[in-house]
């Protein structure tokens, strides 16, 4: 077993384990993508099948409206993603998924992994529990992004995503965010200066 499988046999077991077995025909199915930066995984226009697991790195996800680029989500280590319309219903992508650093995915296709859920039940089971987090996931964001102020949400997202300050450029974190740039740049220095008050 490679490395990057047996991280994700780590995360598969979260929410139910396969014997050794299951878990090598499974894993006979996955394929590897290296990406570098700004790489497209997913790109507007075409059929997307797959589901993506991040062994190492950041995909963002993003969609076009005009010249802009609304970014939906940003995916890491040890989290899964896909173009969920694209895969469900065959349509075109209107999404892009892309990394934002040199990133390590394993994948696994539609075709294969209905096939393997006639053959390993278990496995059907767990993707349904993946993608209901997933879901849940993006409704609490959803939500959060009506609840809450833009400070709010700044400060909410620091918190529970410290290293994507770090690992991801800002532009881009103030569109996920729904803020604009110069906003996302204010709110940065409140934090600052409520952190260096906080130490005192």
């Amino acid at each position: 077993m490679t490395l990057s499988s047996s991280v994700l046999r780590d995360y598969l077991d979260q929410y139910h384990k396969l014997t050794d077995e299951e878990f090598a025909l499974f894993s006979s199915y996955l394929t590897m993508r290296n990406l570098h930066a700004r790489q497209q995984l997913v790109k507007e226009g075409e059929v997307e099948d797959g589901i993506y697991y991040v062994v190492k790195g950041i995909l963002r996800k993003y969609f076009r409206n005009g010249v802009q680029e609304i970014v939906t989500g940003f995916y890491k280590e040890n989290e899964l993603c896909h173009s969920a319309v694209s895969y469900y219903t065959g349509l075109p992508s209107n999404i892009i998924i892309e990394a934002i650093e040199p990133t390590l995915c394993l994948c696994i296709r539609r075709n294969d992994l209905e096939s393997l859920f006639i053959q390993i039940p278990a496995l059907e089971k767990i993707f349904r529990s993946v993608l209901a987090t997933l879901y849940v996931k993006k409704d609490i964001e959803q939500m959060n992004n009506l609840r809450y102020s833009k400070k709010e949400r700044f400060l909410q997202f620091c918190e529970q995503q410290p290293d994507l300050l770090q690992r991801v450029p800002q532009k881009q974190l103030a569109s996920f965010l729904e803020i604009t740039p110069e906003t996302f740049c204010r709110l940065k220095h409140v934090r600052y200066k409520m952190a260096k008050e906080a130490r005192k």
